[in-house]
């Protein structure tokens, strides 16, 4: 039995530009929000489900170039995973779905947290907030990593030659 759970989302197409792209830009308005940045960070993650079991036979082909063999979404997410900015932003859906991350796979933040830092800019001394992914004595910028996802997920959709509208 084929049930539509995803009140007319049918397609990953349709997942990605009517869920991932606007609460990507839901958190671009709003930067500092964590309820947005979780949000974006699971449905960015999740977006490998649904590309994979969509494209599943171009994917695993795409791979098998390279000499990886891909067998099933958890091979897919692997090796996505070797990326850090999917590495950071599956542990911190993974977090927000479940409150931890045990998964093994992937790199361990240290934490996340809103930061305070100091800029010089042309009208002097300021100050800039963000929210931040530690990584032992490493910091990274979560906006950026969404960003660097994002890019990725457009690249794959025209390699893919899916339509997108970003």
């Amino acid at each position: 039995m084929n049930r539509n759970l995803t009140f007319e989302i049918s397609s990953c197409k349709d997942y990605f530009e009517q869920i991932v792209l606007p609460s990507v830009e839901a958190y671009n308005t709003d930067p500092l929000s964590y309820r947005k940045a979780l949000s974006v960070a699971i449905f960015c993650w999740q977006f490998s489900d649904w590309i994979f079991n969509s494209y599943k036979n171009k994917i695993k082909k795409q791979f098998q170039k390279d000499g990886i063999i891909i067998k099933d979404c958890k091979d897919y997410q692997s090796q996505l995973m070797k990326k850090q900015y999917f590495s950071f932003i599956s542990q911190i859906a993974i977090g927000a779905k479940h409150l931890k991350c045990s998964d093994s796979r992937i790199q361990t933040i240290s934490s996340t947290q809103k930061e305070t830092g100091f800029f010089q800019g042309l009208l002097g001394l300021g100050t800039v907030t963000y929210l931040t992914i530690k990584v032992m004595s490493r910091r990274y910028y979560f906006q950026r990593e969404l960003k660097r996802c994002i890019d990725y997920w457009n690249v794959v959709m025209i390699e893919l030659d899916i339509y997108c509208s970003n």
